[in-house]
């Protein structure tokens, strides 16, 4: 897919979506620009140098990336901000510090009751999540078609199968 579309000051065209190019010839050809991006998912390409189209500005789901070189590589400028969007979430009932959450893009995370979030499994949607009503340590997860168990702490990474009703 195809979100954002920008004219670089020089006249070459930057597309971005799930993925970033660069064409200088009404996308005949193209270069793609992902190398150094933390994350896809192009939500913004911008110039604010009109005297100087080298630096590209790109913001994505996962923060915002800079290029001095019409984006050949990036360099992250989001600095701290933690960046993440749930989907679903699901609260221990034994331990409300305990959380399972579901995430776009970036699979399901696990929160203990320190404070410290973990990611289950990588990459792509992590959907609904739902956690035991006595033992926290017992949740499941679906992503990408897929039902997932923790299974005592001890993940299936197979999929139980899609449709699966609980």
């Amino acid at each position: 897919y195809v979100d954002v579309l920008e004219i670089a000051p020089n006249g070459d065209i930057y597309a971005g979506g799930l993925m970033a190019y660069r064409s200088g010839d009404e996308f005949l050809t193209k270069t793609q620009l992902n190398n150094g991006i933390v994350h896809d998912d192009i939500r913004s390409i911008t110039f604010v140098d009109a005297s100087n189209p080298n630096i590209v500005y790109m913001a994505t789901d996962g923060g915002i990336n800079k290029s001095t070189n019409y984006g050949s590589s990036w360099a992250n400028i989001t600095g701290d901000l933690a960046i993440n969007e749930f989907y679903d979430f699901a609260i221990s009932e034994s331990d409300p510090e305990v959380i399972i959450g579901g995430t776009h893009d970036n699979g399901p995370l696990h929160r203990e009751s320190d404070g410290f979030w973990t990611y289950i499994s990588g990459g792509g949607d992590g959907n609904s999540c739902e956690m035991s009503n006595t033992d926290h340590s017992i949740y499941y997860f679906s992503r990408s078609n897929s039902l997932y168990s923790s299974l005592g702490g001890s993940f299936n990474m197979g999929g139980i199968g899609y449709p699966v009703a609980l």
